[in-house]
């Protein structure tokens, strides 16, 4: 479910590239074009959404059936957006999303009027967010322990 929903939030988040397409298509071709993208958009967040809750609930009830195993700690380990460089993999997402950040306020304060570069930052910026709560968040920690309990249980075996 995670992985699902991961994927969801990614696929709207690349959806967003998708628009100069739509002016590229000319005036005719814009509701044809721009519908489809916007639909993508909205579908992977309800998506990334459904999946994300019944990955949560999965790992709730996972964890509720092991509070009395000592392999499986239960440490509090806060929702993803406001905890920064968590593990190796959260560290290179929060370094991209905070050099990204940098960028759009560089373009911003330039007033760069290049349409592809905003909405490659923009696309950019939504990705490495999404990747930053994720990577940072209870779910991929609490799937990270249990890979790593079952290879230390694989080892002993």
């Amino acid at each position: 479910m995670f992985i699902f929903s991961l994927l969801c939030f990614l696929v709207s988040d690349c959806s967003i590239l998708l628009i100069p397409f739509v002016t590229a298509a000319g005036e005719e071709n814009k509701n044809i074009i721009s519908y489809p993208i916007a639909a993508v958009f909205w579908i992977g967040i309800a998506a990334g959404i459904i999946f994300l809750i019944a990955a949560c609930s999965k790992r709730r009830k996972i964890e509720a059936q092991n509070r009395s195993d000592e392999k499986f700690v239960k440490r509090s380990f806060g929702i993803g957006v406001l905890s920064f460089f968590r593990n190796a993999e959260a560290t290179v997402c929060d370094i991209i999303f905070i050099l990204t950040v940098a960028a759009v306020i560089v373009t911003v304060v330039l007033s760069v009027n290049s349409e592809w570069l905003i909405i490659t930052l923009t696309a950019l910026l939504l990705i490495s967010f999404t990747l930053h709560c994720f990577l940072n968040g209870k779910n991929y920690l609490f799937i990270k322990q249990k890979k790593i309990i079952q290879s230390k249980e694989n080892q002993n075996e």
